[in-house]
């Protein structure tokens, strides 16, 4: 028997990015999954990210850490890394998303290849109300690798 509570945490640490955070949580919230968590660390921020964090302090999947003042990113990462309670840690982008089936083709990648480290190609979308001229369109980023380790 494992002792961990999830197979599987997804880390979102976050600063000043309320509301594209919002949108990786709705997406999160779809996984096709029964043994995950989502743990969101809030770097400090004076957006609206506590307001939309409060949207999602009933969710039973999603545990909302706060800092007491501004962290470097490294020092953030290990101060929310501490709060995860998953076999497997996936660390994703406040700004990111992924496919409803994501744990469930990695529960077969994992079940296939023992891999205790997994990198894999990223689609990038821009939605909608992006910030610059890539608004609503989709690439692939080919400096990641799709290899297991």
């Amino acid at each position: 028997m494992s002792h961990f509570k999830h197979k599987y945490t997804i880390l979102v640490p976050t600063h000043q990015r309320g509301a594209l955070l919002r949108e990786t949580l709705r997406g999160l919230l779809l996984q096709e999954h029964d043994n995950y968590q989502i743990v969101v660390s809030n770097n400090y921020s004076q957006d609206e990210t506590r307001k939309v964090l409060s949207e999602y302090a009933g969710e039973p999947r999603v545990k909302i850490i706060h800092t007491d003042r501004k962290l470097s990113m490294p020092v953030h990462w290990e101060f929310a890394m501490g709060h995860v309670e998953g076999e497997y840690i996936i660390i994703l982008g406040d700004d990111d998303g992924v496919r409803p089936d994501f744990l469930s083709i990695l529960d077969i990648v994992i079940e296939h290849t023992s891999a205790n480290l997994i990198k894999f190609k990223t689609g990038l979308y821009y939605h909608p109300d992006w910030v610059d001229n890539k608004r609503n369109t989709f690439e692939f980023d080919d400096r990641c690798s799709n290899r297991y380790f």
